[in-house]
Parts: structure tokens; sequence; C-alpha cells
């Protein structure tokens, strides 16, 4: 509607505000009185902005990696058929002797013991004192090591995989790259991953089986379709998790100590022991905050993840182990668990509570099935 100007111009070329530029200054050379539709300046900015940030990125650019064959990538077909398959194991992860007491006594499998603990140090005698529950039952015993572990750690780390050898566990649980690449020095310990390496499929299963791990826990946001086309196709046990407060996030932030413990002034008050405490967000939600051994935070689910009335579909599908998380849970409520997963798994079908509509009886109302039916993708 009128031809061109250097004003109209910078009005159209510094909308930079959804990129991470900014007009400083703008040199314009008009011949005549032309006319631009302000469309023509605009898309000329968006292609100064796309050659900008190309030309930041070139340098930090790779080279790709070679295409792995197609075997590498697609499943192989089922080692063992799924339909009645043999039942899978019980799992707890538990925190202290108590709570390894109460599962063994109401039939846990397989009890996983420390790592990280909620609000309590964890010692050599709290080791040695579940490994000898466990073997006095006849179960199999998993020592765990650390989500996290940083340079300051290193040193007692060593000191628990020297007890571990001389205990002598089912197998040591291991949730990051590193501890498992110091594990190496350690041939006579049988591995197991945990779901904090993040194992969502067969590339990943197949990984981590050539680096030792002769168990695995299947990441917690594959739904029960995926879980499907992994179970039953790949020599290693595979476990789920079923039950418990998951944790969402581990932070060494500690809003706890930060704003009761008085951190600000250079020391803690340990105000996470003398108390629960929760965040909570705009739907109201509260998520329970945990602080372990390392005064990290842990902030937990607000819902409490249940699988009691899917059992039978874990089976049908050849899942080796069901895990039930009681760090967060007291003895008791672990006690209850255990038992009722037990008895689910023995009973299958001729369980009163698969019969009837007797699961609402059991489960409280803030409970969830996690990305079982819905995934992440």
């Amino acid at each position: 509607k009128r031809p061109l100007d250097a004003a109209s111009i910078a009005k159209q070329v510094d909308r930079l505000g959804t990129t991470i530029f900014a007009l400083d200054k703008l040199e314009c050379r008009i011949d005549g009185a032309v006319m631009v539709p302000v469309s023509e300046i605009n898309e000329a900015r968006r292609q100064a902005v796309e050659s900008l940030e190309a030309s930041r990125l070139a340098r930090f650019g790779r080279p790709l990696l070679p295409a792995a064959p197609a075997t590498d990538i697609f499943l192989p077909p089922a080692l063992r058929p799924k339909a009645g398959a043999k039942p899978p194991l019980l799992a707890v992860n538990i925190d202290t002797v108590d709570k390894a007491a109460a599962a063994l006594d109401n039939g846990a499998d397989i009890v996983m013991f420390g790592g990280e603990v909620y609000r309590r140090l964890i010692s050599a005698d709290d080791y040695r004192q579940v490994v000898a529950l466990a073997r006095a039952k006849g179960r199999q015993v998993v020592l765990g090591t650390p989500r996290i572990v940083k340079q300051w750690q290193m040193v007692d780390l060593a000191a628990d995989l020297e007890m571990f050898r001389r205990l002598k566990p089912d197998a040591v649980s291991v949730g990051n790259l590193g501890t498992l690449q110091i594990l190496k020095d350690y041939p006579e310990l049988t591995l197991h991953g945990d779901y904090s390496l993040n194992i969502f499929n067969s590339v990943a299963i197949r990984y981590f089986t050539r680096q030792g791990l002769r168990s695995i826990t299947l990441s917690p946001e594959l739904n029960f379709s995926q879980i499907a086309q992994l179970a039953g196709r790949l020599d290693v046990a595979l476990e789920c998790l079923v039950h418990g407060y998951l944790p969402l996030m581990v932070s060494e932030y500690c809003a706890i100590g930060s704003f009761l413990g008085r951190l600000d002034k250079g020391g803690c008050g340990q105000a996470c022991e003398l108390g629960e405490y929760w965040l909570k967000d705009r739907l109201d939600e509260r998520f329970r905050l945990a602080t372990d051994q390392f005064c990290r935070m842990h902030v937990l689910n607000a819902k409490e993840l249940s699988m009691l009335p899917h059992v039978g579909r874990f089976r049908q599908m050849g899942i080796d182990r069901l895990r039930i998380e009681g760090k967060a849970a007291t003895v008791g409520h672990v006690a209850k668990l255990t038992r009722l997963y037990r008895e689910l798994i023995d009973l299958g079908e001729d369980h009163p509570l698969v019969s009837g509509d007797g699961f609402s009886a059991v489960e409280h109302r803030d409970v969830t099935r996690g990305h079982y039916f819905r995934g992440v993708l």
C-alpha cells in the first residue's frame, strides 16, 4: 500500500522473540519507491535465523553412526511360549531388616535390599542380617547399589562391593552405567539392572546383557503391548514394577532442609527426621518427599502404583518377576502387599478377588495403573 522504508523493515526484522537472537543494528539500502509484502520480509527473517542457527551448530556436528544390521534392531522369534508360562517370582524392594522379614514371612521369593534408603543409615550388619534371613527361608536376595554415585561416594561404594563379594548374594542391583563399569572388576557377582537404566526396547536389553546383566527391571514407562513384544524373546529374566510409590525425581536440592533445616545458616537441623512432608501442585495433588542417607531428596508419585487386578496378565505374557517397591511403605503395609500378590500369583483366576469385584476392598482411591495402559509414546 505504500513504499518500503527502513522503519517498516526494522519492525518486521526485530520480531525475534521466539529465537535466541536480538536485533542490535540494521542497515538498509532501498532503491526507489519499491513495495514489498510484509510476508516476504518475514520469510527473509526466518531464513536468516535458520542460517544463523545452522552456523552456530556446525562446529558441534558429528558423523552419523553406521547403520546397525537389521538383526540388531528387530525382535527375534520367541525363545519360550507365553501361554501357560510358569508363575512369576515375587520380588520386594525394601530398606530395613524388619521389612525384609515381613516380606519373607509373607511369601516373597526375592528380597532386594540396599542402595538408597529413606531417612536412615544402612550398616554392614543390616546387609548381613537380610542375607541371613533370606538364606534361612531358602529365598533369593539381591543387594542394591545407589542410583546416583558421586566421586565422594566412591570409597563407600568400594567397601560395599567388597562386602557383597563376601556375602555372596544371588545378585547385585545396578542403577547407572558407572557402577556397571566398576562391577566388571567383580566377575563373581551376578548383576541385575534396575529400572533407572531406562531399559525400553530389545536393543537396550541386548546391549546390557552383553555388559553382563542376567536380569533386568523394564522401564516403568512401557505399556502392556510393548512389554508383550519383549517378553519371552530374549535370554534374560525380565522384571516389572507392579506396586508402590515410585520416585519421580531425585534432587541434590532438599526443600525440607532449605525451608525447615536452616541450611542457609550452614548446617542442617535434620527436619526430615521429625515428620512427613509433601509438595502440593496446582491440582492439590500431594507428592511425598523422602530423603536418603546421602541427603538427596526423592519426590514420590502422589498416587500408589497398583497392578493387583492384572497379575494374571503379567503371567500370560511370560514376565519372570513382579516387584513391589516397599521403601516408602510401613512394615505392616509391606506384609499386606506381599501376601496379596503371593495369593494372586498362586491362585490365579481362582482367587476370590478375581472372581468378584473385590479389588475395591483392598485398594484405596489414590492408586494408578502407571503407564501400563497408556505408555508414553
